[in-house]
Order: C-alpha cells, then sequence, then structure tokens
C-alpha cells in the first residue's frame, strides 16, 4: 500500500467518523466542531486529487468562514432568551429520522451496488470524442488551478459572479442594520433602566 492510499483511507475514516459523530452529537457545539472535521478532511481528498485550488477554497470558506458563522448562530440559540422563541421538540422526529435513513441507504445500495453495470472499455471505445475550443487537455488541472479556474469563472460565469458579490453585500448590510437597531434598543432600555434607578433613588432621599 502506498502513501496516498494509505492517506486516503485515513482521511475517509476520519470523515467518515466525524460525520456520524456530528449527527449523533447531543451538543450543537460539539456538532459543528465535528463538521470542521469532516470539512477539513475533505481538504486533504482535493490535495490528494491534484486539485489544490479547491482545497483551499474548502479551507478558506467552509471550513473557516461558514464554520464561524455556524458557531454565531449555535450560540445565539443556546441562550436563554433564544430558546423561548424556539418550537418544541418533534415527538415524531425518530420516525422522520428512521425513513430518511432507510431512502438514503436504499440509494447508495442501489448506486453501488446495481448489476447492471457498464463496462468502462466499452464505454471509453463508443465515446464520442468532442472538445470544446480553448479548452485544456486535462480538465482537472484547469478547474484544480487558481488561473484555470479564474479564466472560467470570470469568462464563462462573470455575471452569476457579480450577482453573488451583490447578494453577499446586501446580506451584509442587512446585518449591520439589524446590529445597529438592537444596538439602539439597548442603549434605550439602559437609558430608561438610569432614569427609573434615578427616580428612586430620589424618592428615598426626599422620604
Amino acid at each position: 500500500m502506498d502513501g496516498q492510499l494509505l492517506a486516503w483511507w485515513v482521511l475517509a475514516i476520519v470523515g467518515s467518523l466525524s460525520a456520524v459523530m456530528m449527527v449523533l452529537s447531543r451538543n450543537p457545539v460539539h456538532s459543528v466542531l465535528y463538521l470542521v472535521a469532516n470539512f477539513l478532511t475533505l481538504v486533504g481528498i482535493y490535495f490528494l486529487l491534484s486539485a489544490p485550488m479547491m482545497a483551499v477554497v474548502q479551507f478558506v470558506v467552509y471550513a473557516g468562514a461558514i464554520m464561524i458563522l455556524f458557531l454565531f448562530v449555535v450560540m445565539f440559540f443556546m441562550s436563554p432568551e433564544a430558546r423561548r422563541w424556539l418550537r418544541p421538540e418533534i415527538k415524531s422526529q425518530w420516525v422522520f429520522g428512521t425513513l430518511l435513513t432507510v431512502m438514503m441507504l436504499t440509494v447508495v445500495y442501489i448506486s453501488l451496488f446495481t448489476s447492471g453495470r457498464v463496462n468502462q472499455g466499452e464505454l471509453e471505445m463508443g465515446r464520442p470524442t468532442i472538445a470544446m475550443a480553448g479548452a485544456a487537455e486535462n480538465p482537472r488541472e484547469e478547474l484544480g488551478h487558481p488561473a484555470g479556474l479564474g479564466v472560467r469563472m470570470f469568462s464563462y460565469h462573470a455575471l452569476p459572479f457579480e450577482i453573488a458579490g451583490l447578494l453577499l453585500l446586501a446580506a451584509l448590510l442587512g446585518a449591520v442594520l439589524v446590529a445597529r437597531d438592537e444596538r439602539s434598543e439597548g442603549r434605550q432600555h439602559l437609558a430608561h433602566e438610569f432614569e427609573k434607578a434615578e427616580e428612586a433613588v430620589a424618592e428615598e432621599v426626599q422620604a
């Protein structure tokens, strides 16, 4: 067994265990940490597949920014004030979970162990050789390299990329406005409490 195959098996086992522990953990913070471990194993798998750009994006975007967002949301909903807005647990959630698990395992079984497999040699012989103009000879190198990914993103998908940037900017502005409103409400509440305290002190002095 060579080093790459051994590394793949280690990453696959760690990723599978972290995914299972993420689902089974009762603490939401622990679930998020297990999900981070799962994302880090995907980073290693991307490196093994000679796709460094995808590995860096997986590490920076998912294991970094998205997980920080998840932690903030989990910490918010773990506060006593936020728990009042949460709905009670569904009694039949185990039934739905079992049904979804059976459906998922059925799909995996049909995909992996179906009897109607295709002969890969015949598939290669009958495949037409059609190539786009300007396409790289090795698509994996084109999509796994930063230069190739940048050219494809800003040449063929420039408009969706700009729309995604505008959506992120709108979300950022909305978060700033919400935080400002909450801060102003907090200041008003504090000012009201100070006024009540001053009135109570004045009444005690007069008495």
